[in-house]
């Protein structure tokens, strides 16, 4: 049946007088290898390349994330960039070059600013991209040592995964400054590839060096997750909870995302395949783009005025003649 049919699976809220919907087309997977971004389907299925192969696109392509202008931006590894693509089409929209201080970069994340927000593995430094400063250093120190994976936690602070100390560092979300060591060796991670905040509020990190996936529920408080090469999890690269509840993870050099149960780790199935030497990397859930507020406000008026209108045709049905 699929992600319980994701295209279908809406999520609707009625508040103050509109109707929020939210939902996803598809699961978007980085290619290192290919130079590609694949798209698959609700049920694992391929679809197509989002993002085709091509030197103006994307060269060794890391991180994905999608913007709040609804558009998908990636890291071009090789190009020391961040490319911005259509949302709904693939296309190349701009480019984000560093002229110096990127190296190597790897991952990428949106701030509660709206900004996103880069981890440079070549010098040890997360950087900030703003349209007046370009590239500015937001935060370094504290040990980091070839960043990966990093992610605004709910607390408004950065959490980055330092892959060769093996540790999560944490820094200040406003000014980004160092606060403290969140997590390490001693807490289960070897070689912390990626890191998200699952629906429960607790950090998920993948370690690429065990091959496991590490729950973190606070300072130094840490539990096996997903067990060493569970279903096959083999160099364990990026990870994302799904519109499901499920924990998708790259297993990188067995070319395939697999998936397990978001509230026990226990491994469901092998939900992508990628094809022989694609390398995937870094996963993304591609959103459906939402219907604007003015239309679910019409649409929720259009409801409450033949409700009413009912009402009434029902009141005076009921008055004496």
């Amino acid at each position: 049946m699929g992600i319980r049919r994701l295209r279908l699976n809406f999520v609707v809220a009625v508040a103050m007088g509109n109707v929020v919907a939210t939902a996803f087309a598809g699961l978007l997977v980085s290619n290192n290898e290919l130079g590609t971004v694949a798209r698959f389907d609700d049920t694992g299925a391929f679809v197509d390349n989002f993002v085709v192969q091509s030197p103006s696109n994307l060269v060794y392509p890391g991180d994905l994330a999608y913007g709040p202008d609804g558009n998908l931006y990636a890291i071009s590894t090789q190009q020391n960039a961040v490319k911005k693509f259509s949302g709904t089409t693939g296309a190349l929209l701009d480019t984000y070059a560093a002229t110096s201080g990127m190296s190597v970069p790897e991952g990428l994340a949106f701030g509660p600013d709206g900004t996103f927000y880069v981890s440079s593995a070549g010098n040890d430094r997360v950087l900030r991209y703003d349209a007046v400063n370009g590239f500015q250093v937001f935060a370094s120190g504290g040990g980091l040592d070839a960043p990966e994976g990093l992610v605004f936690g709910p607390d408004g602070k950065l959490y980055v995964a330092s892959i060769l100390t093996n540790q999560i560092l944490r820094y200040d979300g406003t000014n980004g400054s160092f606060l403290d060591v969140f997590a390490d060796a001693s807490d289960g991670l070897s070689g912390p590839y990626g890191a998200t905040f699952g629906p429960d509020g607790h950090l998920y990190v993948s370690n690429n060096t065990n091959n496991t996936v590490t729950k973190i529920t606070g300072q130094h408080a840490a539990t096996v997750f997903v067990s060493a090469g569970s279903g096959g999890l083999t160099t364990t690269h990026g990870l994302a909870f799904g519109p499901d509840g499920d924990l998708y993870v790259v297993a990188r050099n067995a070319q395939k995302v697999l998936r397990y149960d978001g509230a026990t780790g226990a491994f469901i199935s092998t939900f992508a395949q990628e094809g022989a030497n694609s390398g995937p990397q870094w996963i993304a859930w591609q959103p459906v783009p939402e219907p604007s507020l003015a239309w679910c406000s019409m649409g929720t008026a259009a409801i409450l005025m033949a409700i009413m209108g009912r009402r009434r045709s029902v009141s005076s049905e009921r008055k004496p003649g």
